[in-house]
């Protein structure tokens, strides 16, 4: 196993793993996101011909761009998301109280709540998983 076999096998997963940066690839040729996890199995594959060798790969090294979360849509879309999940939060409490009194306008504002966070949660995957 040298570099460039390393870069064919990298780029091999980077296309289904869109929001990693790096691969750490062994001499089997096992890719592995965590690079103490690619040393813990290249230490077992024995130490002789470089079998306990590891190849750190980056995007950069197959030609790709860093990755698509480093984009101004993504890191929005991220900040939609978070904002939608804290609006989740707040409704549900505001419904739990509600439902105690048996008022049911607040079970309308929650599933809109809810129904604005898989919108957003949508358009992130669209635009993470863009071919």
């Amino acid at each position: 196993m040298n570099k460039q076999r390393a870069i064919e096998v990298a780029n091999a997963y980077f296309p289904s793993y869109p929001s990693v940066k790096t691969f750490y690839i062994t001499s089997d040729e096992q890719a592995f996101e965590r690079e103490v996890d690619a040393e813990n199995h290249a230490r077992s594959l024995g130490k002789d011909k470089d079998k306990d060798k590891v190849f750190e790969i980056t995007r950069e090294d197959v030609g790709e761009p860093a990755s698509v979360d480093d984009t101004d849509e993504v890191k929005a879309l991220k900040a939609a998301i978070v904002a939608a999940e804290k609006e989740v939060s707040k409704k549900q409490g505001a419904f739990e109280r509600a439902a105690a009194q048996n008022k049911p306008a607040k079970e309308i504002e929650l599933n809109t709540a809810k129904q604005a966070l898989e919108d957003a949660q949508a358009a992130l995957n669209a635009v993470v998983n863009k071919p």
